[in-house]
């Protein structure tokens, strides 16, 4: 087999490990489903996402751990995180709920993957991005309230993945998604040491606050039910070409795609660890 027909078998097969069918034919990606949800809780904005991501027949472990500010030894919780398998193979749920108005009071700084590399967002200024840790688990969640993009991501690393160290050029591949209006980018990272792989997400969430609110939240201002649900703004279609450009797919390179059906190939059926086992 010639490499353009390998090419393109391993393509469709990596397809078939990271996608099933859903309504009108249509196929999702990684994710599967995304949900979205701001709340008002003793005066804090909250903002909760729940979503159901596959990465071929691998589960996740189960767990549930706090969010702190990693630069703060003294920090307070600005939320959690949960990760739990579905009784589908393959189906993992991932939850988080974050507190938006203390995370907001948080300097932003330069904002990177585990492995060091950027965000692989286009249009925000990553000198200014809230960073916030899961020590326990190498990981980290990502806010930013800027003025052409606000975002939410976090990136977990894999104790797994490491076997994928140096074998992915350009070390990161991400696909660009849009279910239920939430357009986002998830995708594999890789690094050269451990716990430097793993996998990130990052949602626009500029739909659900709009300049006012940005304003209210960064500088600590008391916020009401109504104008919480008076901050969730139509989005034209101009406007949503423009972020599904900033979420685009990335690295999406022939040597890249196949060292990583390999290696999900060799992980069907098996349990992913955030630490050594």
């Amino acid at each position: 087999m010639n490499l353009q027909n390998y090419t393109r078998v391993t393509l469709i097969t990596l397809m078939l490990l990271f996608t099933s069918c859903g309504k009108e034919g249509q196929q999702q990606d990684i994710v599967k489903d995304v949900n979205v949800v701001t709340s008002l809780e003793d005066g804090d904005v909250y903002l909760s996402l729940g979503i159901m991501v596959k990465i071929g027949t691998t589960n996740l472990s189960a767990i549930t751990l706090p969010i702190y500010n990693y630069t703060d030894p003294l920090s307070p919780k600005y939320g959690e995180i949960s990760f739990r398998p579905t009784l589908e193979p393959g189906i993992n749920e991932v939850r988080i709920k974050a507190n938006l108005s203390a995370s907001a009071k948080v300097s932003g700084g330069w904002a990177k993957l585990p492995n060091g590399a950027d965000l692989p967002i286009a249009g925000i200024n990553e000198s200014d991005v809230v960073q916030l840790q899961i020590d326990q688990i190498h990981s980290r969640i990502y806010l930013a309230f800027q003025e052409k993009r606000s975002l939410f991501g976090f990136a977990v690393a894999i104790k797994e993945f490491d076997k994928l160290n140096g074998k992915i050029p350009g070390a990161n591949i991400f696909l660009g998604f849009d279910i239920k209006g939430v357009l986002g980018s998830v995708g594999i990272f890789t690094g050269d040491a451990s716990y430097e792989s793993g996998l990130a997400f990052f949602l626009d969430i500029s739909k659900y606050f709009n300049g006012d609110m940005i304003d209210d939240l960064l500088n600590g201002r008391e916020i009401s039910e109504e104008s919480l649900m008076a901050s969730q703004s139509f989005t034209t279609q101009s406007v949503r070409e423009d972020v599904r450009e900033a979420f685009s797919n990335q690295n999406i390179t022939t040597k890249g795609l196949v060292n990583l059906h390999r290696f999900l190939k060799k992980m069907e059926g098996k349990t992913l660890h955030y630490v050594d086992k």
